[in-house]
């Protein structure tokens, strides 16, 4: 499931320079990250990227999924639903 959602929304999400900004001045107001780990500092901007990807994969996944619901209506037999559940 993992692997169709990332394809079918991987594919439409961009990240942006404005975004990483602006992402980083909300996270490091000071307009600094301070680390005493110097591999921490290097990946900073990778680490803003997947989250911000992350974030607008989840914002985009509702409306994916409405989307889905709309073009492939789904109706369940009642009688035999309940036949399968008991």
């Amino acid at each position: 499931m993992e692997k169709v959602v990332a394809k079918e929304l991987g594919e439409k999400i961009t990240i942006t320079s404005e975004d990483i900004s602006i992402y980083y001045k909300k996270l490091y107001p000071t307009g600094r990250f301070e680390s005493i780990f110097q591999d921490e500092e290097k990946n900073i901007n990778e680490m803003i990227i997947k989250h911000l990807r992350r974030e607008k994969a989840e914002k985009a996944y509702k409306s994916w999924l409405n989307e889905l619901q709309d073009k492939y209506p789904i109706e369940v037999n009642e009688t035999k639903w309940k036949e399968l559940t008991g």
